[in-house]
């Protein structure tokens, strides 16, 4: 009934953990901590993003009234919240078209400034630069 080789088996064990246990803990635990932190940082650019989903949204259906004053409100509203956005980038480009349509050459400028001054992208850094040079 009494096996001897299980009890040693046992007993290697518990020595075992006794030795290494608490750095089994700290692994699991940083472990964890590392997967917790790595979610929390995709849901919160999961949310920034939808917000300046909703804030383009809001430049998009103003640029479709052509009305310069909400578009460019709108338009600048991105650029404070989330000025590292692309859409960011995008809105501003859409508020220089509506103001250099409707006469507000001096407010297009400053979008096209803006673009050029924070966008990553070198595709729409020229863009901005060739709608500067047509101003």
């Amino acid at each position: 009934m009494y096996d001897l080789e299980e009890q040693e088996q046992i007993d290697s064990l518990k020595a075992w953990w006794r030795q290494y246990g608490k750095w089994v803990m700290v692994g699991t635990a940083a472990a964890l901590l590392g997967v917790g932190g790595y979610n929390g940082w995709l849901w919160y650019g999961h949310r920034q993003d939808k917000e300046a989903g909703r804030a383009f949204e809001a430049i998009r259906v103003a640029a479709r009234t052509g009305a310069v004053t909400p578009t460019l409100g709108a338009a600048r509203a991105l650029q404070s919240q989330q000025p590292d956005s692309a859409l960011a980038t995008r809105g501003a480009l859409i508020a220089a078209a509506i103001c250099h349509a409707q006469g507000k050459d001096g407010d297009a400028q400053g979008e096209l400034e803006w673009v050029v001054q924070h966008s990553r992208e070198p595709a729409l850094v020229d863009l901005a630069r060739l709608r500067l040079a047509g101003l």
